[in-house]
């Protein structure tokens, strides 16, 4: 089918396909204005989408009524790329048809895609309904994934601010990385498909840089593997459960200042700290000593490992106990801290059995995480991920699968090249101010952007009705209590 650019009667360009007018045949300018004058936005919109606009009248009538606001324009076919100026973003949807949700998370965040409002051109979703339906089906997913991201991060950024304070408040002891790493780095995860691996990962340890997750510890120090460092990223009380076992050895722990961590442990380890580029807590720390490493945000920390290994190790990369689907049975290699505390609840109506199968068949977020490695650049990197035909896996990616006897094979190549055994790390004593950074607070804490931050979703809704006062008033009493924690942590 052809499209077509015509003359319409009153001298106007317009568009045809397949037969069908996309424009009004008679006055295509008159047509537009009349939509837009007729538009009612129930709030003032960061974005609006167009979807399929062909020429572009609708969108001059919008920058006539609303210059303020911004027009992005999704193009279902091409020819229409001469129109495109007028458009603050054009997005080509037949370029990006694979991947189009992905995309859009790409380019923009969360509280933009919560305030897009959505016009509808008719003629294109009758004459291209199939890919108005996939588009408008995209953008209907992604929006609800940036809801839920809005509501985790509005439950947790509070957690991190606090965590972040505590990590300020007691960690003495840093340890930063000298150089690059020199051997093959070894990032163990605790899915099931780690337990093939553990005798050779015990015999050929010395062969590479173990850098041990923290659900992974307990597992390793069982069987006599010991890291070279073990990381942990996440903000919940429950995470620092895996940490225990760090109350009996001295090991390197790598830590943004968001994750929980016991204060006794904080105050114990030596901690390697990691910093998002975004956050309150990146503000925070650009005011104390520490020397940190910038990390992007991930969903989950063997993410966060992978990125670290790719910027810090020039050798291959093997990633052990990364199934990313759900196993038969236990979903962690044993023992697991959280399945000890958890097993201590068990009684006969609610039994070890009835706990594990619920697991199984609950998969949770391990897709879009699984999503996440599957589109991650490996920057023509080599990385293996570890694990054999009895598990059930997901495609991730530029992520080569080998087996547990091709694993084998590379670490007998390995263990024939004597490693040296070079000074990695080198640590300092951390002395913060913190009556330097009490003021620091309360200047960044008057700022929008740290209402944006801490409260996103209250924020969201606050712009779409900014006559609710209740709520308003909801976020100023929520911040004011947030200010009294972080206060007391630092006074005290």
């Amino acid at each position: 089918m052809k499209l077509e650019f015509v003359t319409a009667k009153n001298g106007e360009p317009s568009a045809k396909y397949a037969e069908t007018f996309l424009h009004s045949s008679y006055a295509p300018s008159k047509e537009a204005q009349r939509i837009i004058d007729s538009l009612e936005l129930p709030y003032t919109p960061k974005i609006v989408v167009f979807t399929e606009p062909c020429l572009a009248y609708l969108n001059t009538a919008f920058k006539s009524r609303f210059p303020n606001i911004k027009t992005l324009c999704i193009r279902y076919i091409k020819g229409f790329d001469k129109f495109n100026s007028g458009f603050d973003y054009v997005i080509n949807y037949f370029e990006h048809e694979k991947d189009f949700e992905l995309y859009l998370e790409k380019n923009f965040d969360e509280l933009t895609l919560m305030s897009i409002f959505l016009i509808d051109w008719k003629p294109s979703s009758i004459v291209f309904a199939q890919t108005d339906q996939n588009v408008k089906l995209a953008l209907k997913t992604v929006i609800n994934n940036a809801k839920t991201i809005l509501v985790t991060r509005q439950y947790f950024e509070k957690k991190w601010l606090i965590n972040s304070c505590n990590f300020v408040r007691y960690v003495t002891k840093q340890v930063s990385l000298i150089g690059t790493i020199q051997k093959p780095v070894l990032i163990v995860s605790s899915g099931p498909s780690l337990k093939p691996c553990l005798e050779l990962i015990k015999q050929h340890s010395k062969s590479f840089f173990i850098l041990a997750l923290s659900s992974s510890l307990s597992v390793l120090l069982q069987n006599h593997i010991i890291p070279d460092l073990v990381m942990s990223t996440d903000g919940g009380f429950w995470a620092g459960e895996h940490l225990k076992k760090l109350r009996q050895y001295e090991l390197p722990l790598a830590l943004p200042a968001e994750a929980f961590c016991q204060k006794s442990l904080l105050q114990k380890c030596s901690i390697f700290p990691l910093c998002y580029s975004d956050g309150m807590s990146s503000v925070l720390l650009k005011h104390t000593a520490f020397d940190f490493i910038e990390i992007e945000r991930n969903g989950t920390v063997s993410g966060s490992a992978l990125q670290f290994a790719l910027q810090y190790c020039l050798k291959d990369i093997y990633l052990c106990g990364l199934d990313m689907s759900n196993q038969k049975g236990f979903q962690h290699a044993q023992p697991n801290e959280i399945e000890c505390n958890n097993s201590l609840k068990d009684f006969r109506l609610f039994s070890k059995e009835k706990r594990s199968a619920g697991a199984e068949f609950n998969k949770g977020v391990l897709g879009l995480y699984a999503r996440w490695f599957e589109n991650a650049e490996m920057n023509g990197r080599t990385v293996y991920r570890i694990i054999d035909k009895t598990y059930k896996k997901n495609s991730l990616g530029q992520i080569i699968d080998i087996s547990s006897a091709d694993f084998k094979k590379k670490i007998q190549n390995l263990s024939s090249n004597k490693n040296s055994e070079k000074k990695l790390f080198v640590e300092k004593t951390i002395n913060n101010d913190f009556n330097k950074l009490l003021p620091v607070i309360d200047q960044i804490s008057k700022t929008e952007e740290w209402k944006k931050t801490i409260f996103p979703l209250d924020t969201v809704s606050l712009s779409h009705n900014p006559q609710n006062m209740e709520l308003a008033q909801k976020i100023e009493e929520r911040n004011n209590n947030l200010l009294k924690k972080l206060r007391k942590i630092l006074d005290d």
